[in-house]
């Protein structure tokens, strides 16, 4: 039954219906009630309600009634008197299961969830690898594939790609494999030109002949880059509804279906160090959970990129999320607070239990400072400067985190006072920060206990399940471990003023300091923005770039690049981009139809760039 087919708009049939319903299924013992959408027909308190002047009360007559109902169902015959003989008892009452169904579990009128009522609760889950594999496997089982090359054979490449797409589809239920498989169809028909099916039909039927159009569709083999294209566009319907940006792992990584999958850190230049900690403190503890669970401890949950500004904190948290291949939600501070009260809070939450359902996933948060400020009476953690390693040191801020610090302080920030208290000031500012933090303390730790519960709860079911199947593999374990594992990591220029809470064991206890591109990382910076440009290296009209550079003019592109690097001294990542995209635009203000850039436009553009690096103080504020 529905909520549809119970509600009526005479007051009384409803209630009316739902006796009907019971006591057609006690007529008919032993029978099975299952109750579609239960959340729609006995909703909680709160919405009933917000819903009781519109609806006349009728949800909270429906709950009454359904309540009563289900007592009478599980309360027994009582014997009118101990001396009755046996065969003059009250029959036994008919055996009648009620199975309801909800994908809004706390939407559910409480009362029908304690025991005697509805005291089973049984959670299905977003599908693992393993599962996945089984329905891919089955949407697809006649569906043909092409061949990968002359010596494998089309039975074997399907199966090497249906698996492969099995691990990137992270957080995809059912439903959702069924429209990847019949969107994946719909791309390879378009590829060759077939447009005689129905994008409503299902992947089997778009297998048969074609009626009427004269095109076999049985003909039709599907790549692996199908999947992938496919993938780029596809986010899990678990995530389609809420307002966080998602990342599918192919996305992230173009053609990461395919044998040769490019490293998304290969578009990075200068951070050969940072990606070597991320792989040994992120991405190997996320891909390889077993790893710890044989020790019997927790893997790395939480890291921290600080550093200043444009140095690419933001691009490396994304590469490290799409080489973990799992679903990656980005996330900035003014997406979670609001100035409603309790809307905050619901939103760090709503965060995390999407996450927890798309695990494994990565939640990436950005400028972390603002959503988790120190709080009023920690101690203050006054930065200590330390030498810049680029060649003009100084330490005195700029004039863009002046402006940052004022800010802050205008939003309430008082995390620099001198007399060592911090965190948010005065007003409601505080009390609101406070409760998000607290949110988000309890989330992280929730995440950190469930998972490694879940882990050895794992292990545990794992090993016995090993005595019982010999067959049992190693790779298994490794799938329902991954399943549970759910990774933060933020990015903050002011590292000082995020709450200790946040950065203690536990929680975001890897520091990963990025700091700025020194003459080497500069160099590799600008050989990744410049290596698709075309450039005009005409030695003969311009024998020197300027007249107060002794240098003479770059005859490759090496010594251009030599040239910019010992001319930007202070530029971040960001600069140097922005000094690259400059000398196209100056090229082409020139001549709208030039096909390379000329050398005097790099040292135009680096002219009038300015630094953003200059004069500020290069430091570990935690140490």
């Amino acid at each position: 039954m529905t909520g549809a087919a119970l509600y009526s708009k005479y007051q009384g049939d409803s209630e009316r219906h739902l006796r009907d319903a019971f006591d057609r299924a006690e007529k008919s013992a032993p029978a099975i009630i299952v109750i579609d959408e239960l959340d729609a027909l006995s909703p909680a308190a709160a919405d009933a309600l917000n819903a009781e002047s519109d609806s006349g009360g009728v949800e909270q007559r429906i709950v009454s009634q359904l309540r009563a109902i289900l007592d009478r169902l599980n309360r027994p015959h009582p014997l009118t008197s101990v001396v009755v003989p046996a065969p003059a008892a009250a029959p036994p009452r008919p055996h009648v299961f009620v199975i309801a169904t909800t994908n809004r579990l706390f939407g559910v009128d409480s009362s029908l969830r304690r025991s005697g009522r509805f005291e089973r609760l049984i959670e299905l889950r977003a599908p693992n690898t393993a599962a996945r594999l089984a329905i891919l496997s089955r949407h697809c089982h006649s569906v043909p594939f092409e061949a990968a090359s002359q010596s494998v054979d089309a039975a074997s490449t399907k199966c090497e790609v249906l698996r492969r797409v099995s691990e990137l589809t992270h957080g995809f239920v059912g439903a959702d494999i069924e429209r990847l498989c019949r969107d994946a169809i719909l791309c390879s028909m378009r590829r060759v030109k077939l447009t005689t099916a129905s994008p409503t039909a299902s992947p089997t039927a778009l297998t048969t002949s074609s009626g009427g159009g004269g095109v076999q569709i049985s003909s039709l083999a599907l790549r692996e880059s199908d999947f992938t294209t496919v993938l780029q566009t596809t986010r899990p319907s678990n995530l389609s509804s809420t307002e966080f940006s998602s990342v599918p792992p192919s996305a992230a990584s173009a053609s990461a279906v395919g044998d040769a999958s490019p490293d998304p850190f290969s578009a990075l230049g200068g951070v050969a160090k940072l990606v070597d900690q991320l792989k040994r403190s992120l991405i190997a503890p996320l891909q390889h959970p077993e790893r710890f669970a044989r020790f019997g401890v927790r893997p790395p949950r939480g890291v921290l990129l600080y550093g200043p500004s444009g140095c690419g904190k933001t691009a490396l948290a994304m590469a490290a999320a799409a080489s973990c291949r799992a679903q990656v939600l980005c996330v900035h501070s003014t997406q979670l607070v609001s100035s409603v009260v309790g809307d905050s809070e619901r939103a760090v939450s709503s965060l995390f239990a999407h996450a927890r359902a798309s695990a494994p996933c990565v939640i990436i948060i950005d400028q972390i400072e603002s959503l988790a400020p120190r709080r009023i009476g920690m101690p203050s953690a006054k930065p200590k400067p330390k030498p810049n390693p680029n060649p003009n040191p100084s330490h005195t801020k700029s004039a863009d985190t002046k402006s940052a610090d004022i800010k802050s302080a205008a939003a309430g920030d008082e995390s620099d006072s001198d007399d060592g208290e911090g965190g948010v000031g005065g007003g409601g500012g505080s009390t609101q920060f406070d409760r998000i933090l607290s949110t988000l303390l309890t989330e992280m730790d929730g995440i950190l206990t469930g998972g490694a519960a879940a882990a050895t709860a794992s292990d545990a079911s794992d090993s016995e399940s090993d005595t019982d199947s010999p067959s049992h593999s190693a790779d298994s374990k490794r799938r329902d471990l991954t399943q549970n594992s759910v990774v933060i990591i933020g990015t903050s220029s002011l590292p000082h003023r995020i709450d200790p809470a946040m950065l203690r064991a536990g929680r975001l206890d890897q520091h990963l300091f990025v700091p700025p591109p020194d003459p080497v990382a500069r160099a590799d910076i600008l050989h990744k923005l410049t290596h698709k440009m075309p450039i005009d290296f005409d030695v003969k009209s311009a024998p020197a770039l300027s007249d107060s550079d002794p240098d003479p003019a770059p005859t490759n592109r090496d010594q251009l690049i030599d040239w910019m690097v010992k001319r930007s001294a202070d530029f971040s990542g960001a600069d140097l981009s922005n000094m690259c995209k400059e000398a196209v635009m100056k090229a082409l203000r020139a001549d709208i139809n030039t096909k390379a850039i000329d050398t005097k436009h790099f040292q135009s553009a680096l002219l009038s760039t300015p630094p953003s690096l200059k004069n500020i103080s290069i430091h570990h504020p935690i140490d």
